[in-house]
């Protein structure tokens, strides 16, 4: 397979070091692929690269957007009271939100809780919103956002991934967002969880999704922390790397750089508890019968390392930014 050289996708700069090649340590594939850091905003990227055209083979028959997931419990459990409050008092939702015990644990917990997984891909309340989900695989999230009385819409590239969420009753489309022309400011909430780091365009592909927010309109991107410790310890070894599934990675400053690049203000980029992939880093590499395998495959560490993980920090950046009120300047 013939890799190409190119720019860097997020600023345009023609150069860039590489930095080492990296395996598929999760899905099998074979080979080894070169990642570079951009001579100019920094961003480390796959370079040369895969095309575009040709990545769609790496992505195997089972992986996760392409399963039909559980859905979510809407039983009133202690958790989900919980998160009816934090989505009510944090997040602007409109709902009654429980009172008791579940009230006093949210507003006690509540900056802690906000930090973990599922909160941290919640958006803030928009009276008769419009959401697109950019990558949204099965629909799960759209799910979510329905259910909250968001009118949603989704852009997936994966046909079988697409149609599940159809499926659910979602309006999705099969396809690139940067090709499929949307109208311009047709969305109040634009979200990309887990998708811009397997963009090989992301300055055009942004730019694209500033156009079709609405003024004042918010953009919520969650990637890997290419900034974090464990990136730093393992570095292509990290489960989080995900070669060649990922042509770029982020640290704090350059997803800052590449949103403030394509036109966005009131940037706000914080990380989160859980998603660090230490477990699965380990096992990285390690032979199929080595000890190290088999002592972290136990069923006992397995459920061990898992509750450690809830608690260990900055695995994934969440960036939450806006787009500009339009000025008399901008007609």
């Amino acid at each position: 397979m013939k890799l190409n050289s190119v720019p860097c996708g997020a600023c345009g700069e023609s150069t860039s070091k590489w930095l080492f090649d990296a395996g598929d340590y999760i899905y099998g594939n074979p080979g080894q692929w070169p990642y570079a850091r951009c001579n100019s905003c920094g961003v480390v990227f796959m370079n040369p690269r895969i095309s575009p055209n040709e990545i769609g083979q790496f992505y195997p028959k089972t992986y996760y957007t392409n399963e039909l997931a559980g859905s979510s419990s809407k039983k009133p459990t202690f958790r989900n009271k919980v998160k009816q409050v934090l989505l009510s008092t944090r997040l602007g939702y409109p709902q009654v939100p429980p009172n008791g015990i579940p009230k006093a644990v949210a507003n006690v917990l509540g900056p802690v809780l906000m930090k973990t997984p599922p909160m941290r891909r919640q958006i803030h309340w928009v009276e008769n919103g419009r959401v697109l989900d950019v990558g949204c695989g099965n629909g799960d999230i759209l799910d979510q956002y329905r259910a909250l009385g968001w009118r949603t819409t989704g852009v997936e590239p994966g046909p079988e991934s697409a149609q599940l969420a159809r499926e659910r009753g979602h309006s999705v489309i099969t396809g690139l967002v940067e090709e499929i022309g949307l109208p311009s400011e047709s969305f109040d909430a634009i979200t990309l969880w887990d998708a811009l780091e397997h963009i090989p365009n992301p300055a055009a592909v942004l730019s694209e999704l500033y156009r079709l927010l609405a003024p004042q309109g918010k953009i919520y991107i969650h990637v890997p922390n290419y900034g974090s410790i464990y990136a730093r310890l393992w570095q292509d070894r990290w489960f989080m790397f995900t070669a060649p599934l990922h042509y770029f990675h982020y640290s704090k400053a350059t997803l800052k750089s590449l949103l403030e690049r394509t036109g966005f203000s009131e940037i706000d980029i914080s990380t989160g508890l859980g998603e660090v992939g230490w477990r699965q880093s380990l096992l990285s590499g390690a032979p199929e019968n080595s000890l190290r395998r088999r002592l972290l495959s136990c069923s006992v560490v397995n459920r061990i390392s898992n509750s450690v993980e809830q608690g260990l920090p900055d695995g994934h950046l969440t960036a939450v930014a806006r787009k500009r009120k339009q000025t008399n300047s901008d007609k």
